[in-house]
């Protein structure tokens, strides 16, 4: 899995991770069914029945090479991506890792979306094939974790977010997981989400160090972008 500082699932710490499954393993269809196909901090969406909009189910897949971009622009759209990660070396060691993958989702048909302000910016709404949700999966040999986790700002609300949560743990519990388990920034305002299925806070304290160079200290980082200093 991607060390910690990295990006968790739409969660907090997101990114980073190994978690993939290799070529011609068992995908996941949203809703039970084992699929072949193969082609997340996280900040998913609520679900339809709390004033959002039913649409079609979605038929999540992995995620192949051809996708990475179109999902790196989804992280990058969800605010999931920090500068001690890069999200295109995260992407292709959890697709190619025997014990991890990249999911996703695209809107399954045309369906009349009205158009959102992301930011401050209208943006069209999303098109039919768009990815509108996607996640990393991998196991580490005793747990199932979830990273990057999202789904498109323009189209949350709609239980786009739950289809793939229960692709997510489908897919980890195909791969011998018992336990799934994620991290959630601190800054980040998911928790009633997570806790509608069943999450609930480890009391644990995530500790990491990094084993290569590459990156700084997540803490440093931070200070440097507010032109402060740490400890």
């Amino acid at each position: 899995m991607s060390a910690p500082g990295g990006n968790p699932a739409g969660l907090g710490p997101a990114g980073g991770g190994s978690s993939g499954v290799g070529p011609g393993a068992p995908g996941v269809t949203s809703g039970g069914s084992a699929g072949t196909a193969r082609g997340s901090d996280v900040m998913p969406d609520g679900d339809a029945g709390s004033g959002g909009v039913h649409l079609p189910q979605v038929r999540v897949t992995e995620a192949d090479r051809s996708d990475a971009a179109e999902v790196i622009a989804l992280w990058h759209r969800a605010g999931l991506t920090r500068p001690w990660n890069h999200p295109g070396s995260d992407f292709h060691q959890a697709s190619t890792s025997p014990v991890s993958t990249v999911l996703i989702a695209r809107l399954p048909r045309p369906a009349v979306i009205e158009q959102h302000r992301v930011a401050g910016t209208p943006e069209a709404s999303p098109q039919h094939g768009d990815i509108v949700t996607t996640a990393m999966v991998g196991v580490d040999g005793h747990r199932g974790w979830i990273y990057y986790f999202a789904t498109d700002p323009r189209m949350r609300g709609r239980g786009y977010g739950s289809q793939m949560l229960t692709a997510c743990e489908e897919w980890l519990a195909g791969h011998g997981a018992r336990k799934v388990q994620l991290m959630v920034r601190q800054d980040n305002p998911v928790a009633s989400f997570y806790a509608r299925h069943g999450y609930t806070d480890q009391s644990v304290t995530v500790l990491g160090r990094w084993l290569t160079g590459e990156s700084k200290d997540p803490l440093a980082l931070r200070a440097s972008e507010r032109g402060t200093s740490t400890p």
